[in-house]
């Protein structure tokens, strides 16, 4: 287990902070906890083809989770799913996921539904290709 004595600081782009395993379990978590009928990854348009720089792994622990932060496949900084959740980035991020799922839920309850009702529009068959 790696963990430091001080504060540990990194600058991790909103793009990797978007795919890390960490995040969109919170997120999903917060999508289901609120009743909407989506995903994290349902939310943002297609997913990335690069390989991000910083990921993360969640790791089984006691009744939860660990979080390895991981800067190009290796373990930075572990800490509990609690700690993560905690961080400013990743409430952001999952405050916006809920938001976003909500105005997303007038044209549907799910993203078949929103997608069929938003085909239609312009530039969003455009978005989907």
């Amino acid at each position: 287990m790696i963990r430091s004595d001080g504060p540990v600081f990194a600058v991790i782009s909103l793009d990797d902070w978007w795919v890390m395993s960490a995040t969109r379990y919170l997120a999903n978590e917060a999508l289901r906890d609120a009743g909407l009928n989506f995903k994290a990854n349902e939310l943002y348009g297609p997913e990335r083809t690069d390989t991000p720089f910083w990921t993360t792994n969640l790791v089984p622990s006691g009744d939860g989770y660990e979080v390895h932060l991981l800067r190009a496949g290796v373990a930075t900084e572990v800490l509990s799913l609690n700690e993560w959740a905690e961080l400013s980035a990743t409430t952001w991020a999952v405050d916006d996921a809920v938001e976003v799922a909500y105005g997303l839920s007038e044209y549907g309850s799910n993203i078949e539904e929103v997608r069929e009702a938003l085909k239609h529009e312009e530039g969003f068959e455009e978005e989907e290709k």
